[in-house]
């Protein structure tokens, strides 16, 4: 619960920082730019965890 609320919080912070700080031309860049590693992270994570599984035998 808490990872989504602040998934939330920090769409609606980059959002409205984008629009102050970048004029409308640029915003679609800028914003692609910076959810790129959140992404990627979200991503990747799963395969992170299988490894870490197979590494070691267990969640344990």
């Amino acid at each position: 619960m808490l990872f989504g609320a602040a998934n939330g919080a920090l769409t609606l912070a980059r959002s409205e920082l984008l629009v102050a700080w970048y004029p409308p031309t640029q915003f679609g860049t800028v914003n692609g730019r910076l959810t790129r590693p959140v992404n990627l992270a979200q991503a990747l994570t799963p395969f992170g965890m299988g490894l870490l599984f197979v590494s070691t035998g267990g969640y344990g």
